[in-house]
């Protein structure tokens, strides 16, 4: 009896411990912001297998310097297979002693120094495929280590690998590196037996899609057991694969062979335009210490690396094949194209190409139209004029060689373009010209809705309410009115400094998880940033006179500031749904900038200071971190009298797509507020039109009564000063309950059972709100 009674008190214990909830959460998704574009850098493995020493590899550091490949934009400096020594009795991997004597440590010291980052190479099996100590078994103690030494770019093989699962090995090594904490590009070296592009978008930044390259042009390498390829098998084998690959998520056809002394100075060339047409990692894999002039010519080429490094990340694609040439294309940014045909014959061929076609990326949606617009064309490896498309175009191929082709565009066409539809005008599309598809959309949608309807949002709607944290699917809303917000409100704060939760104690993973939830469901998501004050080191409110300047373009504290914009850029990539593609987001930086509170604030900094520190950071977003997925917010607070007032900070068309305000009641009047409405109103009448002359969209960054005192104050003060107005949304602030560290209660929608909870219902029945059951019918994202 009193072992059933042991037994039953340990099994309440255990169901104790689960209702209580284990919160702990691997993370299993690489590490964001890195490799935006293909990652190019050297490789010891194609000419040096094994035989790797310390010595040589600084060697190659140096060389890569005193080439022109740093120049040039080669990065990474990789040590493959064999630099192995054993295991200590913690199980702690160490370099050979004999062939790295300094250790790793020293040597990543090295390859920093030079403005270089160091790789380095393991296997996910008991043994690498060269023998040494795989990773299995000890992936977080390897990656802790890889840490500690500085190490960049980790090459993770699948030797010896009985057993495991693919993916389910990957994420493991994935977890590994975000748990030790240093920023690695982690390549999935798995051959493409079990498709990783299919799962490895979130897992790592580059795949293999191929078994190991050959030294060869055409032929393949028959080991008995398993084969290698000659450069154009691999090619053959990326069919069908471009859609899986982007900024930060890469399919990798294997190292270069370049310069390794069996490919002709013509194959040379057509092996990197075609690696560079596939947006391939660009991975040498010769001795840079010894390389033949017309081998850094190739392989330190700008105009055909601009083509791989291209930021809007599109993978190029074969379009047609005649006799032994086929022709390629691949679109760039600024509605520029590459265009590379390739002669595949052991024979020299006259290509004859008639431009008058019209070529259609049928999975990005973009068009290449040269029989109504003429392109002035480059040829990328001599540099020159090529030309136009007009006409014909005729030219005598060589054997096993290649004419690569930049297409610019004549003035007014547009880059992003829907192969099935029209011409996208300039007025329909967000600032950012090369938006993701889903961004356009939603800017679309958006730019339609003013005088028909407007979102409805609540900050942090999923995360918290009144008396209630992190229950999963409750929303103080939904449990008013049936029903989700259309938009959810998130804040960033403290995420510049490197903290699990944000300033209102949000962990940043539980809330990159509501994103996924609100998009997933048809939900818009906005996001603000209370960014600490980069200079002094506190809070957001703190507004020490100064701090805008020292924080621009050779100011003091750039160098800080732009450290935190990367912690922002990183998280922000991070947002992606299931697929891996980027979740649309409206970024609302530097919000009530017409105030005095914030460091950013028109008392803190100069019009010119502001618009300048506004730039920078939309600019460093876009074009340094290349996120393509942000609408930004103008979002002022309610300062300004007339237009001239609003847009005294305003940068510039160019920098903003929604034209915002934030507007809160004041009091604790339970009776109708005329001056409210009034001042509701005025407010909104300035920026619709605004944003009707400058093709923006008009919105409600943020707006409330705290606690709700008037009991109708959703439908006669709300809504009755918005009938009739042009707004695309508004956001009701948070729920925030009672907050025991200044003893205040804050609430901004009813809660079930308060007296404003009915108005609130009747304020959802309204045909102009719009919560998420009736933004999912609007497919935003379509």
């Amino acid at each position: 009896m009193k072992k059933w009674i042991v037994l039953l008190g340990l099994s309440c214990l255990t169901l104790a411990g689960r209702a209580q909830g284990n919160n702990y959460v691997q993370n299993y998704t690489k590490f964001p912001g890195l490799a935006l574009t293909p990652p190019m850098g050297w490789n010891s493995w194609n000419k040096f297998a094994c035989n790797v020493t310390e010595d040589m590899i600084r060697q190659m550091a140096d060389a890569m310097v005193a080439s022109g490949m740093k120049e040039a934009g080669y990065t990474y400096v990789n040590i493959d297979d064999c630099w192995h020594g054993e295991r200590d009795s913690l199980g702690f991997i160490h370099p050979d002693p004999q062939r790295f004597p300094s250790g790793m440590k020293a040597l990543a010291d090295y390859v920093h120094a030079l403005g270089l980052k160091l790789g380095i190479y393991s296997d996910a099996g008991s043994q690498t495929c060269g023998g040494r100590p795989g990773s299995r078994g000890y992936e977080f103690q390897d990656a802790l280590t890889y840490a500690s030494w500085g190490i960049d770019y980790l090459k993770y093989d699948w030797c010896n690998t009985e057993g495991l699962k693919a993916e389910g090995a990957y994420k493991t090594i994935t977890a590994a590196l975000r748990k030790a904490g240093r920023p690695m590009v982690l390549s999935i070296c798995e051959w493409g037996t079990d498709v990783p592009w299919t799962w490895g978008q979130q897992v790592g930044h580059l795949w293999r899609t191929t078994g190991d390259i050959f030294n060869c042009f055409d032929c393949i390498e028959d080991h008995g057991t398993w084969k290698s390829w000659g450069v154009m098998q691999i090619l053959d084998k990326q069919e069908g694969l471009r859609k899986y690959a982007g900024p930060g998520h890469w399919n990798d056809p294997d190292m270069l062979e370049i310069g390794n002394g069996r490919l002709t100075p013509a194959e040379d060339r057509a092996h990197f335009s075609m690696w560079a047409m596939l947006s391939a990692p660009l991975m040498a894999g010769n001795d840079l210490r010894s390389m033949a002039p017309e081998t850094k010519e190739v392989l330190t080429n700008k105009h055909v690396i601009a083509v791989n490094q291209d930021s809007l990340g599109v993978q190029g694609f074969r379009h047609t094949v005649k006799d032994s040439i086929e022709t390629w294309y691949k679109p760039l940014h600024n509605g520029e194209w590459a265009i590379c045909f390739l002669n595949r014959s052991t024979l020299a061929v006259v290509v004859h190409h008639n431009w008058k076609t019209v070529v259609k990326d049928e999975i990005f949606n973009y068009e290449l139209n040269t029989e109504d617009n003429t392109y002035r064309l480059v040829n990328l490896w001599t540099g020159k004029e090529q030309g136009t498309t007009t006409g014909m175009l005729k030219y005598v191929l060589p054997p096993h060689d290649v004419l690569m082709l930049r297409a610019f565009p004549p003035a007014g066409i547009a880059g992003r373009q829907n192969a099935a539809a029209p011409r996208v005008k300039d007025n329909e599309l967000p600032a950012d010209r090369q938006a993701t598809t889903e961004t356009v959309k939603l800017y679309q949608h958006l730019k339609t809705l003013p005088g028909k309807g407007f979102l409805v949002g609540h900050q942090d709607a999923l995360a918290y309410g009144v008396n209630w944290k992190y229950v999963k699917g409750r929303s103080d809303v939904k449990e008013l009115a049936g029903d989700y917000p259309a938009l959810y409100g998130w804040e960033l704060g403290n995420l510049e400094l490197g903290a699990a939760v944000n300033l209102d104690s949000v962990p940043f993973d539980k809330m990159r998880n509501y994103i996924r939830e609100g998009y997933s469901r048809g939900g818009v998501i906005t996001i603000s940033w209370h960014g600490n004050n980069p200079v002094t080191g506190k809070s957001a409110w703190d507004v020490t006179p100064g701090t805008v300047a020292a924080i621009l373009p050779g100011g003091a504290s750039h160098g800080v500031f732009v450290q935190q914009l990367d912690k922002v850029a990183a998280y922000l990539e991070s947002l992606t749904a299931k697929e891996g593609r980027p979740i649309p987001v409206i970024f609302r930086p530097f919000h009530e900038l017409t105030g005095s509170w914030f460091w950013w604030g028109a008392k803190s900094c100069t019009a010119a200071e502001f618009k300048t520190l506004f730039r920078f950071t939309v600019d460093y977003l876009r074009n340094k971190k290349g996120l393509h997925h942000l609408l930004i917010s103008y979002n002022t607070g309610t300062e300004f009298t007339g237009r001239n007032e609003f847009l005294e900070r305003y940068p510039g068309d160019d920098y903003a797509d929604i034209l915002s305000f934030d507007t809160y009641q004041h009091n604790d009047n339970t009776s109708p507020d005329t001056a409210f409405a009034k001042s509701l109103s005025a407010h909104m009448t300035i920026v619709e039109q605004l944003a009707l002359e400058k093709n923006k969209i008009p919105a409600i960054g943020e707006m409330g009564f705290n606690k709700i005192p008037y009991d109708k104050w959703f439908t006669e003060i709300v809504a009755g000063a918005l009938k009739g107005r042009r707004l695309a949304y508004l956001l009701f602030w948070r729920n925030a309950g009672f907050k025991p560290h200044d003893q205040t209660t804050e609430y901004y929608v009813p809660y079930k059972g308060h007296k404003a909870a009915a108005d609130f219902n009747a304020f959802y029945r309204l045909p102009e709100t719009l919560f998420e059951k009736e933004a999912a019918k609007l497919n935003l994202y379509k």
